[in-house]
């Protein structure tokens, strides 16, 4: 058992969209309210998959 499947993955639109807001300038904050994703899940996502401003 490897535990439950990603909510996202990393071709996700969504998920996309959020990493270019981040990267644009964006707080976490404004970014979960802008995508609909949470705070903590972006923040989740963006250590993992290493996203840098």
């Amino acid at each position: 058992y490897h535990g439950r499947k990603p909510q996202y993955t990393q071709d996700d639109p969504r998920l996309q969209h959020a990493f270019k807001l981040y990267q644009a300038g964006m707080s976490d904050v404004d970014v979960a309210r802008n995508t609909g994703i949470k705070r903590t899940t972006f923040i989740r996502y963006r250590k993992k998959f290493n996203i840098k401003r």
